[in-house]
């Protein structure tokens, strides 16, 4: 529990700095960009998966602080931002693999062996950063999480400063 939420700690920090960066500097470099006919129109879309990823890091670091707190809340969002790495992961190797074979297919001189050396590359990055992810979702998910964030419920709980009852008013 502590390893998943440290480790988001420090992916969600980096998820908001560098999707900061990556932001302003598509801004700086926008003019110059917008005025080359090869880039593709959805490029300019670039900004808004900038500012998602900047939402998902501060998700992911929120999340994870309270989640070492041991708040229910805390381990759903955490599951969820996991389900969204996995399923950009799937993603991301679906469109390696389609590009690398296009681009390699049609190119003239290409060494044999090179377009499956890519595709190979795209499959050990998904399980690569993959593996660890399903992990992640597998203990999120796991009766231990849920039995400690439980017992962390109940005894904070128990521990709570009651109130006590207002005086009745005498007549």
């Amino acid at each position: 529990m502590t390893a998943i939420g440290w480790v988001w700690i420090a992916l969600g920090g980096f998820m908001i700095f560098t999707s900061c960066m990556a932001f302003f500097i598509f801004l700086a470099m926008w003019g110059a960009l917008s005025e080359e006919p090869a880039i593709p129109d959805f490029v300019k879309y670039y900004p808004l998966l900038c500012v998602a990823n900047i939402f998902l890091g501060a998700a992911a670091l929120v999340s994870a602080i309270n989640f070492l707190k041991l708040k229910a809340w805390a381990r759903t969002v955490l599951e969820v931002v996991n389900w969204i790495v996995l399923v950009f992961l799937i993603g991301f190797m679906g469109v390696w693999v389609f590009f690398w074979n296009f681009l390699t297919s049609s190119a003239p001189d290409v060494p044999e062996g090179f377009t499956s050396m890519g595709i190979a590359g795209g499959v050990f990055a998904l399980l690569f950063y993959g593996v660890p992810v399903v992990m992640a979702i597998k203990c999120l998910r796991g009766s231990t999480v849920k039995e400690a964030i439980r017992t962390a419920e109940q005894d904070g709980a128990l521990a709570a400063p009651s109130i006590p009852p207002l005086p009745t008013p005498r007549v």
